[in-house]
């Protein structure tokens, strides 16, 4: 997402020339499963784990799929549907990062109604400048409140080498929505198998350029 806008100077920012306001709400939603992916892994939470806590916290929530399956959830999630669930999960993985959160989740809602209302525009105009004017710095907002309390945004990892035993060193190009350009990582498994080529990790402890205590993720399976 970081790519999406551009300093226009003054401390302001503007949208990157060739983004619309869809191409935005697209990578705003993912933007939204990175966090959320985040704040699972923080939480350590099972497939039944997730679900009960967002019908004891959440219960205005309603799934997109009838079988509750939290892998198709993610696949199918909107920014609505972030917003409602980042503050309960967020502060239950992340306690000293309340205010963050809050403002994080009140700036992906006011992001989301201005493309919301841009959208409206569409057909007369395929960019209406005025309807996205206030978009560039809600971006940079959200991006500043996600990082506040995530630190890095996770890295979509495209593993190209994967050489050394116990530890193994994987390196190739990523991609992170905090990141305007891609970069080339070096990770670090001290322990056990690596077999996918394409991952998603977070840096937890920030440690660069070597990533050395990397958190893996993936959503949980239904059982």
């Amino acid at each position: 997402m970081a790519g999406c806008i551009a300093t226009a100077g003054n401390n302001s920012w503007m949208l990157s020339d060739s983004i619309s306001g869809n191409d935005l709400r697209i990578v705003l939603e993912s933007f939204c499963k990175d966090v959320l992916d985040v704040v699972v892994a923080q939480l350590g939470y099972r497939h039944q784990d997730i679900w009960g806590v967002i019908e004891e916290r959440v219960p205005d929530y309603r799934p997109s799929t009838r079988r509750k399956n939290w892998i198709e959830e993610m696949g199918h999630l909107t920014v609505g549907a972030a917003v409602m669930l980042l503050p309960t999960l967020g502060h239950l993985a992340f306690p000293s990062q309340t205010n963050a959160i809050n403002e994080l989740a009140a700036g992906l809602r006011d992001l989301s109604e201005l493309l919301n209302q841009a959208s409206h525009h569409h057909d007369l105009e395929p960019r209406p400048s005025t309807g996205l004017a206030g978009v560039p710095a809600l971006v940079g907002k959200v991006l500043n409140k996600a990082q506040e309390f995530l630190g890095e945004l996770p890295w979509h990892l495209n593993a190209s080498f994967v050489y050394g035993e116990q530890p193994k060193v994987i390196s190739g190009e990523a991609w992170s929505h905090g990141s305007a350009t891609p970069r080339l990582l070096r990770v670090i498994v001290w322990t056990g198998t690596f077999a996918n080529r394409q991952v998603l990790l977070w840096n937890k402890t920030r440690r660069n350029p070597i990533i050395t205590d990397p958190v893996f993720i993936e959503r949980p399976h239904c059982d």
